[in-house]
């Protein structure tokens, strides 16, 4: 959409047929300039009639960016429709949300087995992403953390990272998941950690915050311990709510997911004197899970 107008509403609509899938993803690139106080979206919606934002730039940003959504969701729909979708005040315009080579395609994932460690030292390969990126600004360790979004969120829309391969956790005791995030929640913005064991249909929380929540980076570690012996699937979500549109960022660094260490064992005392008592224990290796 080029050099768009005030006071205007404008989409593209299109529909895929995802009967039969099991992983499907929306793939395009994008760049934009909107002036403030106009918006855009991506939304889906199986009647037409409701839909749900699944993705929102807003702003500036001059360089290309491929954005992947997970559809999985409303991978049993035989005629789902997908709507990029701007709409503009009375104020300035600019020149508009440029989007280039767009495909619906199968997701063919692998299986991650634990230990897994991401730091994003290596860029993006491991998630599927729309809005999340890397990011300088300050990392909790190497040169680079993960940004939910660069400053105010477009209202309604939800904004996710998604891991792009099954997580196997057969196999496991009591299974850990450890990352570290940084940011604001401000007023009626949300955050979840979420779990899917159904092929992505469903998504469960595993742990999050709402609004008001204001932190340097803090460590965050969640028991995966009542899924062992299943295969899930596992996001980062941020979202707004009730026509918000905060300006805030959100950073996640270093995620870990594996059994933790085993526990110091405490030997039978020896040498017992009258003035003194000899303690040993067993060693344990820490590496990643901290």
């Amino acid at each position: 959409n080029k050099d768009y107008d005030n006071n205007t509403d404008n989409y593209a609509l299109t529909a895929v047929n995802l009967a039969g899938s099991t992983w499907p993803i929306l793939r395009f690139w994008d760049r934009y300039r909107m002036a403030n106080g106009d918006w855009a979206r991506v939304e889906v919606s199986t009647d037409g009639n409701n839909w749900t934002p699944v993705y929102g730039p807003y702003g500036i940003r001059e360089q290309w960016q491929e954005q992947i959504i997970d559809l999985s969701p409303w991978k049993n729909q035989n005629n789902l429709r997908i709507r990029f979708h701007l709409w503009s005040d009375s104020g300035t315009t600019d020149d508009g949300w440029s989007i280039d080579d767009l495909q619906v395609v199968e997701h063919n994932p692998v299986t991650i087995n634990l230990p897994f460690v991401d730091s994003f030292e290596n860029g993006l390969t491991n998630w599927l992403h729309s809005s999340w990126n890397l990011d300088t600004n300050a990392p909790y360790e190497g040169n680079f953390a993960i940004r939910d979004v660069p400053g105010r969120m477009t209202p309604d829309t939800t904004y996710f990272l998604t891991l792009a391969g099954t997580l196997n956790l057969s196999n496991t005791i009591n299974p850990q998941l450890v990352f570290w995030v940084k940011g604001q929640l401000w007023y009626r913005s949300r955050f979840r950690v979420q779990y899917s064991t159904d092929g992505g249909l469903g998504w469960l929380d595993l742990t999050g915050w709402n609004n008001d929540w204001n932190s340097d980076w803090t460590r965050v570690q969640v028991s995966l311990q009542n899924l062992t012996n299943q295969t899930i699937r596992l996001r980062f979500v941020t979202w707004n709510e009730w026509g918000s549109a905060p300006s805030q960022s959100l950073w996640i660094d270093k995620i870990v997911i594996e059994e933790p260490p085993p526990p110091v064992v405490l030997d039978p005392p020896s040498d017992i004197t009258p003035n003194s008592i000899r303690l040993t224990w067993s060693e344990t290796t820490i590496t990643n899970f901290k």
